[in-house]
């Protein structure tokens, strides 16, 4: 039920955004990078800001036809390791699916990918530095025709990506 109550205000926040955005003729330039945040333990989103950053993102996916969204899970490093990686895939995944409920066409676009632990923006010492490694990091991108996607992805993260095409055998799923 709380996932189509998120959905349903994702949908609500995009065609508002969509109502208000400014058509433009130029050539797409990939949007900067978004974060969405999490409570300890949990894959669902804090915060109605986040719901609300995600509703925004729906809308631009809904608007731009060719643009990708690569989503991907990060945690604190309270717990093991197994587990921060099992749900920062958790976290990642839960964003994909309300991207996909809010914008069904987009579905194709979305791509999960995930770290755990290893990738943390702030010190893990001091609860305020825990609580923005917490994330999903949303990252938008265009593929050119006939582009390989999963090699664009990889070149620009150094090959350092693990896909949810590869989360089921390494999590044991």
């Amino acid at each position: 039920m709380r996932r189509f109550i998120h959905a349903g205000l994702l949908i609500a926040v995009s065609t508002i955004f969509l109502a208000c955005a400014p058509k433009s003729t130029e050539a797409p330039s990939a949007p900067e990078s978004k974060n969405v945040y999490f409570d300890s333990a949990k894959h669902t989103p804090r915060a109605s800001e986040d719901y609300f950053e995600l509703g925004r993102v729906a809308g631009l996916m809904e608007r731009d036809e060719s643009l990708h969204v690569l989503v991907v899970g990060h945690t604190d490093s309270v717990g093991s390791h197994s587990a921060n990686r099992e749900l920062a895939f958790k976290r990642a995944s839960e964003i994909q699916q309300l991207l996909r409920d809010a914008v069904p066409a987009a579905s194709a676009r979305t791509k999960v990918a995930f770290h755990g632990e290893d990738r943390p923006t702030e010190s893990n010492r001091t609860k305020e530095g825990r609580a923005r490694n917490r994330r999903v990091e949303l990252f938008f991108y265009y593929l050119a025709e006939g582009e390989d996607e999963q090699a664009k992805l990889q070149s620009e993260f150094d090959g350092k990506l693990e896909f949810n095409a590869t989360a089921s055998a390494s999590l044991g799923g």
